[in-house]
C-alpha cells in the first residue's frame, strides 16, 4: 500500500526492478475504485461529498497505466485484480481507524467532522465500508 504515494514511481519500480534477482517477484496492493455493489455508492458518495473531494493520490494518473511502468522497468505484469472487501463500523473507534487510514492531506477540520458525523450515522445502522483493493504482481524478466 505504498506505490500510491512514492514518487516518483518509474524511478521506485526501476529500482525494485534492479534489485530483484530474475524470476523474483514484486506484489503490491493498492487502493481502487471498484468493485462496488449499488448500495456502497450511497454511502461512500455521502462520504465523499462530506469529505469535498474525491479520494485520490499523488500517483493516481501513473497507477493507470501501470502494466507499461512495469515493463519498462523490467518486470512482467502477471496479475492485475481488484477485490473488495468490508470494513465493520462497529463504534466510533472504528470510525476514527478509518478516517485515520484516509490520504487526506490538507482536508479541512470542518470537512473531517462532517465525514465523522455520516460514519457514526452508518454506525447507529449497522454497516459495513467496502474497501476495495486491487493486488498486482509482477516478475523480474
Amino acid at each position: 500500500m505504498a506505490l500510491q504515494v512514492v514518487e516518483p514511481l518509474a524511478g521506485v519500480l526501476a529500482e525494485i526492478g534492479r534489485v530483484l534477482a530474475a524470476g523474483g517477484r514484486l506484489v503490491a496492493t493498492l487502493p481502487a475504485d471498484g468493485p462496488l455493489r449499488p448500495t456502497d455508492v450511497v454511502e461512500v458518495g455521502v462520504l465523499l461529498a462530506a469529505l469535498g473531494r474525491r479520494l485520490g493520490y499523488p500517483n493516481d494518473a501513473d497507477l493507470r497505466r501501470l502494466p507499461e511502468l512495469f515493463v519498462s522497468a523490467g518486470l512482467r505484469p502477471v496479475v492485475d485484480e481488484r477485490r473488495r472487501f468490508e470494513y465493520r463500523l462497529d463504534d466510533a473507534a472504528a470510525v476514527d481507524v478509518f478516517l485515520s487510514s484516509l490520504y487526506l492531506p490538507g482536508i479541512a477540520p470542518a470537512r473531517y467532522a462532517a465525514a465523522r458525523r455520516w460514519l457514526r450515522v452508518l454506525v447507529r445502522a449497522g454497516a459495513v465500508l467496502p474497501v476495495p483493493i486491487r493486488r498486482v504482481v509482477a516478475v523480474r524478466t
